[in-house]
């Protein structure tokens, strides 16, 4: 029984080590919840030339947040 109980044991820890070699290799498993990219990947969004008589609507919010 007690060499039984130890194999039982022994099975039950090397699958668990192989279990735990196969979770490490994934690739596709993201470290954070966003790729980060660095700068020189990203681009400069082209907006459209506007001129301000063409502005029809604008509006100013003025916000202020209690700290206290």
């Amino acid at each position: 029984m007690k060499q039984f109980l130890s194999i039982c044991t022994l099975t039950v820890m090397f699958l668990g080590a192989c279990t735990q070699v196969a979770l490490a290799q994934s690739p596709n498993v993201l470290d954070g919840a966003y790729v980060k990219e660095t700068n020189l990947t990203k681009r400069v969004v082209p907006y459209p030339h506007l001129r301000e008589a063409d502005v029809m609507y604008k509006r100013r919010i003025w916000q202020e947040i209690d700290l206290r």
